[in-house]
């Protein structure tokens, strides 16, 4: 059984500010609980930089997605399991490069965020 999806621009945006807005209080809360933001860049994990990470792959993600789906509609399923699971099974790089555990589940929080946001947000049925 087949389900067609279309991306819906609109769907990704309102994706893209509740992925935002949950992340933005994930960060504040990590960083209540003494989270380093330290993952072994040259600067530490920042809201702007949260904000970077959370808005930019969702928009372009959305944009690609939309237009790849003009000539291969098979795409918009595709891409929502493969970004969820790859967000899934990124969410421990944070606790990884930091070796703190508040930092760890806040990063890794963000990405399953990103994850569920992104695959609810481009699988509109038509």
């Amino acid at each position: 059984m087949s389900h067609q999806f279309q991306i819906s621009t609109k769907r990704v945006a309102i994706g893209t500010v509740i992925a935002l807005l949950a992340n933005i209080v994930i960060y504040l809360i990590g960083s209540a609980a003494s989270a380093t933001w330290q993952v072994g860049l040259p600067t530490t994990v920042s809201l702007p930089l949260v904000v970077l990470a959370t808005a930019v792959p969702m928009i372009l993600g959305g944009l690609v997605v939309g237009l790849v789906s003009k000539r291969w509609p098979g795409v918009i399923g595709i891409a929502s399991w493969v970004v969820l699971v790859f967000s899934i099974a990124g969410a421990p790089s944070g606790y990884i490069a930091s070796q703190n555990a508040a930092t760890g589940v806040a990063l890794g929080a963000m990405h399953v965020v990103v994850g569920f946001a992104w695959f609810i947000s481009i699988r509109n049925k038509k």
